[in-house]
This record gives structure tokens, C-alpha cells and sequence, in this order.
């Protein structure tokens, strides 16, 4: 769906607002942006780029699973995450293609 018929539609807008309220904390967003920039990371590169307790980090990439946002595929031992992208509104992705977390 994209961004003309989300703001034409009750269920559109409630869709974006669930997205924008899951992406309101800042480490989930930028645990997003990174994702989004690197198609997929460890949990571990997550910790470490998103400079964050691995308990923290944890709890923030499961609610972003939970909600659809993420999924993951098993490494050997590592916890590999990767974004659904179908599942966040044109919208949102429009915004991470056209922002980069690395800049500013």
C-alpha cells in the first residue's frame, strides 16, 4: 500500500501509527536503520553498534520481531536479524531510503 492510499484510509493511518509508535524508542529506530543499511546483522554487531547492554537489545529486537517488523535465521550460534520490509508502510521505508543513521 502505498503512501496516498495509507492517508486516504481509517486502517491506512492506524497501519502508519502502530509503525511510528514501535519505531518512537530510539534504539529500536536505530537498530531499524542499521538493518536497513546492512540487509542483516548478528545480535551481537547489533550490541556493539548500537553501544548497548545485549540484555537491552534483546528486549528492543524482540519487540520489533514480535511486531513483524524483524525476523531471524540462525548462524551456528549467532542470532542473525534481518528486516521484513513488506511488512513496514511505504511510507516508513521511504524515510530510511532517503535517511542515512550515518549522517549528521
Amino acid at each position: 500500500m502505498d503512501l496516498t492510499q495509507l492517508q486516504k484510509s481509517d486502517a491506512g493511518i492506524k497501519t502508519m501509527s502502530k509503525a511510528m509508535r514501535l519505531l518512537g524508542h530510539p534504539l529500536r529506530l536505530k537498530a531499524v536503520f542499521l538493518l536497513h543499511e546492512n540487509d542483516e546483522l548478528s545480535a551481537g554487531d547489533l550490541c556493539r553498534l548500537l553501544k548497548s547492554e545485549q540484555t537491552l537489545v534483546s528486549h528492543h529486537l524482540g519487540d520489533l520481531r514480535n511486531s513483524g517488523v524483524l525476523s531471524t535465521r540462525r548462524a551456528g550460534k549467532s542470532i542473525i536479524y534481518f528486516l521484513n520490509k513488506k511488512n513496514l508502510p511505504d511510507g516508513i521505508m521511504g524515510f530510511f531510503k532517503s535517511t542515512s543513521i550515518l549522517e549528521g
